[in-house]
């Protein structure tokens, strides 16, 4: 499974951890009301704008 482009393939195991990753983070965010903008602009930093996760989590703030 390829995720954004073809120079940074995922396999589905990849995007499934990313995708748990994704999912308790935001569990705690919303626990302890953190501001999720700051965690994702934070990661963009880090892990660049196109990481799975990254995305994911802009995903989450669209469908919010």
């Amino acid at each position: 499974m390829k995720l954004l482009n073809d120079e940074d393939p995922i396999d589905e195991n990849d995007f499934f951890n990313y995708y748990k990753f994704s999912e308790k983070l935001i569990e705690k965010v919303i626990e302890n009301e953190i501001d999720l903008d700051k965690i994702i602009n934070d990661l963009e930093d880090k892990l660049g704008k196109t990481h799975p996760i990254v995305v994911l989590l802009k995903q989450f703030l669209i469908e919010e």
